[in-house]
């Protein structure tokens, strides 16, 4: 079984979620320098960790992360119950959320930020219909030059069935794309192809940012921007105050 469970589970020295690493200027904010790395939820191929920089002040801005080094969730097989089984856990933690996932077929062609997949959990959205907002945002919303063409479909499951659905959906066209941007909201699925990589990196945080009414930039905390800083670690504080109630 362990040398089985080696075998899954393939990470990268360079990878920031294979090989999670703390961030110093999170302790001058009175929190461990590891809160962005630490796990709020682990099962056996995943892991639930904060977002660096949260795109809302609650800080309900969350990463499914699978343990294994792939490049998209449409690449993880027989694990929809378990991932079924983390949604519900965190639906219990932060309420009602959209996921978003921008993943690719293939590593570095410069249309993500990291290429270790992850789906974007992000609450306090209740009453706000995420899919419309997003037929804005992929019609030039981020600006002129970025206009993606998209598909909404109806979900054979709900936000806890995500896997299924995202399978289903993105797995039929993974011959004739390299990457794609997904979203769901209840059981509505939205999905752009991105077959030319066209698609500019940071599309969840700069559009979910604005949705909260401040767009932000995750790697300027890397830069060591004082601002960013400033607002991760607040979020991220807010966050572990909002999930100490259910610890």
């Amino acid at each position: 079984m362990g040398k089985e469970r080696e075998k899954i589970i393939e990470r990268k020295s360079n990878c920031p979620f294979c090989i999670p690493r703390g961030h110093s200027f999170l302790k001058y904010y009175g929190i461990s320098q590891f809160a962005a790395s630490n796990y709020i939820i682990e099962s056996g191929s995943f892991f639930v960790k904060p977002n660096i920089l949260p795109v809302n002040d609650q800080g309900s801005h969350l990463l499914l992360i699978p343990k294994t080094h792939l490049t998209s969730l449409a690449q993880v097989e027989d694990r929809e119950d378990e991932i079924r089984s983390i949604l519900l856990r965190l639906r219990y933690l932060i309420g009602d959320f959209a996921i978003f996932e921008h993943g690719s077929f293939k590593e570095g062609s410069n249309n993500q930020s990291i290429y270790h997949s992850h789906a974007h959990i992000i609450g306090n959205i209740d009453g706000y219909d995420i899919i419309r907002y997003f037929e804005d945002v992929l019609n030039g919303g981020l600006n002129s030059e970025e206009i993606y063409p998209y598909k909404i479909y109806q979900g054979n499951d709900d936000i806890l069935g995500f896997h299924r659905n995202l399978i289903g959906i993105v797995g039929e066209n993974k011959d004739s794309c390299s990457s794609y941007l997904y979203i769901q909201q209840n059981n509505l699925c939205m999905v752009s192809f991105d077959s030319d990589n066209n698609m500019r990196s940071q599309v969840i945080q700069r559009a979910m940012g604005r949705f909260f009414g401040q767009e932000l930039d995750w790697k300027k905390i890397i830069n060591g921007s004082d601002y960013e800083q400033m607002m991760a670690a607040r979020r991220i504080a807010n966050l572990y105050r909002l999930l100490s109630f259910f610890y």
